[in-house]
């Protein structure tokens, strides 16, 4: 998602996974975290639970930090995450300049896809 990619063959690109659970306040994220009976010690990479402008700061900060040169974000939930991300997180992003319009446009129809898919099989 972070926006600085190189097209430069001999480039070497690093991307971080993000595993996300967001709601309006941390603390509803942390009884939503707990209540789906996820384990903090089951994940296999980053993972965040928080709100969604704690998000857009992660984000910003893997960038910044030069940690990777994006992030692939991966909702732990049924799509509230995914509907606060889009409407939140991305517009923080657009902002605070860590993504461009295009970018926030593309992870906006993936999230409908998803959000679709999901619907279509009942959800998680």
């Amino acid at each position: 998602m972070y926006d600085d990619l190189s097209d430069q063959a001999d480039t070497v690109v690093a991307v971080l996974d993000v595993e996300f659970l967001i709601a309006p306040t941390a603390r509803a994220a942390l009884v939503e975290y707990r209540d789906r009976g996820l384990d903090v010690n089951d994940a296999t990479t980053v993972r965040y639970v928080g709100t969604p402008g704690g998000l857009a700061g992660l984000i910003a900060d893997i960038g910044a930090a030069s940690v990777a040169d994006g992030v692939i974000l991966i909702g732990l939930d049924d799509g509230e995450s995914t509907e606060l991300l889009s409407s939140t997180t991305l517009p923080r992003l657009l902002q605070d300049g860590i993504v461009d319009a295009d970018t926030v446009d593309a992870v906006r129809a993936a999230a409908a896809v998803t959000a679709r898919e999901s619907a279509s099989h009942g959800g998680s």
